[in-house]
């Protein structure tokens, strides 16, 4: 998993129409990606509107443009799924998140819409950024760390009591798997 930023120009005002977007209008290999110009989103309920100032890049994304991810697509589609960034405006119904917060996560279930320099993302799917993280960090870290914890507790059913053995991982972000389920975390015990 890597990040990439946006090269972003000026900052765009919050209330600018259009903005620039890497899209698909066909399924295919790299080269169907084009750099639109296209409307602004607006946030629907339960949603923000993230200013983008870093996108998660990984092999999901690269399934989603070959149209191999197995969820439904319908093109045109802006591509990207993990996000860093400021929320540029609220959608109705959200109460954790005001214009402003630096936030990070996954756009939507449908893990589109991030490539861009404004995405809508469910206020449900987003954090608050943690301020030791840079926003290539925070973009990098949404569909790994949702993996890991997928792999770790309906996968291996890690439980309480268990120990777990972390060959290596990250530290970008803290691990919360060992309070979670009482494992110990024996990194110390490595040194």
């Amino acid at each position: 998993m890597s990040a990439a930023t946006l090269s972003p120009p000026e900052p765009t005002p919050s209330h600018a129409q259009t903005m620039t977007a890497a899209r698909v209008q066909r399924f295919g290999s790299p080269n169907v990606i084009t750099l639109e110009q296209i409307d602004v989103p607006q946030p629907q309920k339960e949603e923000v509107l993230v200013r983008v100032h870093a996108a998660g890049v990984g092999h999901w994304d690269a399934l989603v443009r070959m149209g191999t991810s197995g969820l439904p697509r319908s093109l045109p589609l802006t591509l990207g799924a993990e996000v860093s960034g400021v929320v540029a405006k609220v959608g109705t119904n959200v109460t954790d998140f005001h214009q402003g917060d630096e936030v990070f996560g996954v756009t939507n279930a449908s893990f589109v819409g991030g490539y861009a320099e404004y995405a809508a993302a469910s206020a449900k799917m987003i954090a608050r950024k943690p301020s030791k993280l840079s926003d290539i960090e925070a973009a990098s870290v949404p569909v790994v760390a949702v993996t890991a914890w997928q792999m770790l507790f309906d996968h291996a059913r890690a439980a309480e009591g268990q120990t777990i053995f972390v060959a290596q991982r990250a530290m970008l972000a803290p691990m919360p798997s060992s309070s979670h389920c009482g494992a110990r975390d024996r990194k110390r015990s490595w040194r």
